[in-house]
């Protein structure tokens, strides 16, 4: 299980007698004095999560998804950006790749936004790379509303989508 804690992304594993003590994740992962929504892919070798850090391709800092792909010895990569087409000058973030390893979920502010975040989808363009997207898909009215909707998540036949949502100052 991972696990965001004052910033910083630990992880916990669970064990005959319950949860093991938090274990921070190297300094591969957290990249910034920010770091959330961390998520492994279905193959567990690749970690995207969301980091207060400026991109390449940016001005200034924002909140952008990061994946880091697990090296031969066990560890972690120097996380990379997920490219212009996903992050922005705004805020970017809770990405959820489903199993297929292509088809990306996640929130943000800037792209054709229906209210404060929206959730959107994109694919993967190529196995070789996590730096080339299809355009992002606003998920519409459906789903998305004027307030905040985060954490999108399918379940792995397909049928259900799981998300939190803002609803009268709640979440």
């Amino acid at each position: 299980m991972f696990v965001f804690c004052s910033g910083n992304l630990y992880t916990s594993e669970k064990t005959a007698e319950g949860w093991s003590e938090l274990e921070k994740l190297p300094s591969s992962i957290n990249i910034s004095s920010w770091q959330s929504d961390a998520i492994l892919t279905s193959d567990g070798q690749h970690i995207l999560f969301t980091a207060q850090k400026k991109t390449d391709h940016e001005v200034g800092s924002s909140r952008n998804i990061f994946v880091s792909h697990r090296t031969s010895y066990g560890g972690w990569s120097t996380p990379e950006s997920l490219g212009p087409t996903i992050n922005t000058a705004g805020t970017d973030r809770s990405p959820f790749i489903h199993p297929d390893m292509h088809t990306l979920y996640f929130v943000s502010d800037r792209h054709s936004s229906l209210g404060n975040q929206d959730v959107f989808v994109s694919h993967r363009l190529s196995d070789s790379s996590w730096t080339e997207w299809s355009e992002p898909v606003n998920l519409g009215k459906e789903i998305n509303t004027p307030n905040r909707e985060w954490a999108y998540q399918i379940s792995t036949d397909g049928k259900t989508a799981y998300f939190a949502k803002e609803v009268n100052g709640n979440q």
